[in-house]
């Protein structure tokens, strides 16, 4: 091709592009034109509604003229013109016949000494694992004379050291200041739910055997992709020997099993209704420990698929195997199971939007890639119900229930709880929308660019959206990374986001109807007084604010960004904006134009 020809086509292709740009810059004016049109008679409606609202109505009706404001005004203030005496009428004699018949009683003064005399039969309790649950006990139990917390050593940090480091948790900021000395009624047990005898020494297991009176098994590992081995071993497994713990307590009052409201949330029950029962265990519990406590982790992993089946991850196969071990082993003790869906942070008690580091391998986790500009694309479908319950109301439906199951001491019958959002829910895209718009006004001085994200409930959509927004810019900035001599991280950044997505794409893309009749008789059966305290009523969630409050905790929390400086972190914020934009444009003209070029090479080699 000579010189002319390509000046004549260089200068062509300019025409081009210059056309192209007026075109959007046309469609970008009328659209700006449209939504100030848009804008102003939205204000014009409102304000037209406002002035029709502060008209004076009509002073006529049905049945003739209304009455005057004066009229009125009279009319009230005569009802109570003339006095009147409460100790004269009918009702004096009525209620004089009504007590006739009670038997007079000497007056009785209750003291603090007598209380706590009442309750002496359970003074002790044990929770298997940590979480914000120990908090409630050391703050409203006053009588609590020792609990027993189940703590493994990780991380070359002992026990003790890993007490220390949640005790200095702002979970207990305000309990620190009402009772300075409350970390005096715990005790460590060390141990490891993943081994036999839950890892206790024979003292420390005599010492909770005579002293234990209500147990809590919370702790589990609840990581989705978690290996089957692990997850046998650790939820099933540890759910046997703590059973059998309990059964060795001479005092044993109330055993609380805390499952998940999914674990029978299967492949084969979507859209249906899964109430408050024991279902078919998916595999024999001695069976499966048993494979986890012979077989190696190569031959396991390659049977998992076949394994789980209809389930769809480890974690709620694995949960599902612990419920049919409570079930068999539950006879002759007095346990209840608690059922929660999607855990988030705290709603009001004791700190609005509270939430501790584990809540990162969950729906939290996917609100801190959002938070920091990572996150732009979301596996899920926004027109399902996301069952979430907040925290404190998870903790505060497993106290009442411990308290109910000690208060009937029905060892025939093992009553399931589930604490579930049914009855007040929210789509997730509506979750997502109330998100995004809460971030407009909570940002995060950690962010790394603007944070945005969309939806989408199609598979291999997600996927393909997932690289053009995730991995290939991604790649370039490790490129960036790899020419300044900084060390690579984006592309394993993202591994990370998509395995979270995906693993949490079968509860985001499908949803079930838990109910919850056992959890509103429950409800129902504690005095107004204890509702106010021990709140976990769905139906008082305001989710705008609850959200809004989750979206704060992500970020002071999870980010720990205390929040001191906003100012700075929305400005941050919009000129990400505006880079955001400026870079979409010619990230997408660089898309158009390889793309462009691969067809045209295409036709040039089929012709």
């Amino acid at each position: 091709m000579s010189q002319p020809d390509i000046t004549q086509k260089l200068t062509e292709r300019i025409d081009d592009l210059k056309q192209r740009i007026a075109a959007w810059g046309k469609r970008i004016r009328r659209y700006a034109e449209r939504s100030t049109q848009f804008n102003q008679n939205r204000l014009f409606q409102s304000d037209q509604k406002r002035l029709y609202e502060s008209l004076e109505r009509p002073m006529v009706s049905e049945t003739g003229p209304a009455p005057n404001q004066a009229d009125n005004v009279a009319f009230w203030r005569g009802l109570w013109s003339e006095p009147v005496n409460h100790n004269e009428g009918p009702w004096r004699e009525i209620v004089a016949s009504q007590c006739a018949s009670t038997t007079p009683m000497d007056p009785v003064i209750i003291t603090p000494d007598d209380v706590a005399q009442a309750v002496r039969r359970a003074p002790n309790w044990k929770s298997p694992g940590l979480d914000g649950l120990h908090h409630y006990w050391l703050k409203g139990a006053c009588t609590l004379s020792k609990m027993y917390v189940l703590i493994r050593s990780k991380k070359d940090k002992r026990p003790n050291e890993r007490l220390v480091e949640v005790l200095k948790d702002p979970l207990f900021d305000e309990l620190r200041k009402e009772k300075p000395n409350f970390a005096d009624k715990i005790s460590i047990i060390q141990g490891d739910i993943s081994e036999i005898r839950l890892g206790m020494s024979d003292e420390d297991w005599n010492t909770v055997s005579n002293q234990v009176h209500v147990i809590f098994h919370i702790a589990a590992n609840v990581r989705f992709d978690v290996q089957i081995k692990t997850a046998l071993l650790m939820n099933a497994r540890g759910t046997r020997e703590a059973l059998r713990l309990g059964t060795d307590c001479k005092n044993l009052r109330s055993f609380v099993y805390v499952s998940t409201a999914y674990t029978h949330a299967t492949r084969d029950r979507i859209g249906m209704v899964v109430p408050e029962q024991f279902y078919e265990s998916p595999a024999p519990p001695d069976a499966m420990i048993q494979m986890a406590e012979t077989m190696s982790d190569e031959k396991l992993d390659a049977m998992t698929p076949a394994l789980i089946g209809k389930w769809p991850n480890t974690y709620s196969f694995s949960k599902a195997v612990s419920e049919e071990i409570v079930r068999t082993m539950a006879v002759n003790l007095p346990v209840c199971v608690i059922r929660p869906a999607i855990v988030i942070s705290t709603y009001r008690d004791p700190i609005p939007g509270w939430l501790d580091i584990s809540s990162a391998y969950g729906p939290s986790g996917i609100i801190i890639g959002v938070a920091l500009g990572i996150t732009h694309i979301t596996y899920g479908d926004e027109n399902i119900k996301l069952d979430i319950v907040p925290a404190d109301m998870v903790n505060n439906a497993t106290i009442v229930a411990a308290y109910e199951t000690a208060r009937r001491q029905d060892t025939k019958t093992t009553k399931i709880y589930t604490v579930t959002s049914s009855r007040n829910p929210i789509l997730f895209g509506k979750m997502a929308d109330i998100l995004l718009n809460v971030g407009e006004k909570i940002a995060t001085t950690k962010a790394i660019w603007y944070s945005y994200t969309k939806e989408i409930k199609y598979k291999y959509v997600y996927i393909l959206l997932t690289w053009l927004l995730h991995f290939i810019p991604a790649y370039i900035l490790d490129g960036v990374c790899l020419l300044i001599g900084k060390p690579r991280m984006f592309v394993n950044i993202y591994k990370k986001v998509e395995k979270l997505s995906l693993a949490l794409g079968f509860f985001t893309t499908h949803d079930w109807i838990f109910k919850d009749d056992n959890l509103r008789d429950l409800y129902q059966s504690i005095s107004p007084v204890d509702q106010k305290i021990f709140n976990f009523d769905i139906m008082s969630v305001d989710w705008e604010e609850k959200l809004s409050f989750w979206a704060a905790g992500v970020v002071k929390y999870l980010l720990k960004d205390d929040l001191k400086n906003k100012d700075k972190a929305l400005r941050k914020k919009s000129m990400f904006r505006i880079l955001h934009y400026i870079v979409s444009v010619l990230y997408l003209y660089v898309l158009w134009k390889l793309f462009k070029f691969c067809i045209d090479m295409l036709l040039h080699l089929l012709m």
